[in-house]
């Protein structure tokens, strides 16, 4: 049998990344604590339910024929959900607590 190798897409020039990744590739120690800060919130009971619900939308959506690729399901703030462009969702400032 074969083995599979895996294989690391390359790694981006500094100047090709955004504000903040520049930040944790200049702070590696502040990107340790990031992703222990982040892994701690995803763990939380209301955050895993949002995240079942929004693979629930998004599988749902697909088996009806919408075109979800490049495409989150948001949820908004009347407690319904949308297929939203996924850079729309994800840049929306100050919405964190949504």
């Amino acid at each position: 049998m074969r083995e599979l190798s895996v294989v690391a897409p390359p790694e981006k020039p500094l100047a090709a990344l955004g504000r903040t990744a520049q930040y944790y590739r200049a702070n590696p120690e502040k990107a340790v604590a990031k992703k222990a800060v982040d892994a701690e919130i995803n763990r939380k009971p209301s955050q895993v339910k949002k995240r079942v619900e929004a693979n629930k939308h998004r599988a749902k959506a697909k088996a009806m024929g919408v075109a979800v690729a490049g495409k989150d399901a948001s949820h908004q703030p009347d407690g319904s959900m949308k297929m939203e462009d996924s850079s729309v969702n994800r840049g929306r400032r100050n919405e964190g607590g949504r």
